[in-house]
């Protein structure tokens, strides 16, 4: 019996802490959103929901991300966001590894 009230209140104090930590989270990205609006999303367009990160940058409205250096070298229509290029290896390797 005694476990049992331990179990249940783990439960309680680690749904607690995720709520926190969620709460945290949520708290820091309205910190980080980009006063000056330097970049925008080359897929939406928005400056209003981008977190500028050291190397990239994140569109919340999206949620996708973009390398700094792609937002720089290329036109936005020529702009892969990671996710893409990372899809785009993976077939290729699959490809590779295949034959």
């Amino acid at each position: 019996m005694f476990l049992g009230a331990q179990l249940c209140n783990f439960k309680t104090i680690k749904n607690f802490i995720n709520d926190t930590l969620s709460l945290i989270r949520i708290m820091t990205i309205e910190v980080f959103i980009l006063e000056d609006k330097n970049y925008r999303c080359p897929r939406c367009r928005s400056r209003e929901k981008i977190i500028d990160h050291e190397n990239s940058i994140w569109c919340m409205s999206c949620d996708l991300i973009f390398d700094k250096v792609d937002l720089e070298m290329f036109d936005e229509a020529d702009i892969l966001a990671r996710s893409e290029k990372q899809g785009i290896i993976g077939v290729l390797l699959g490809e590779f590894l295949k034959d």
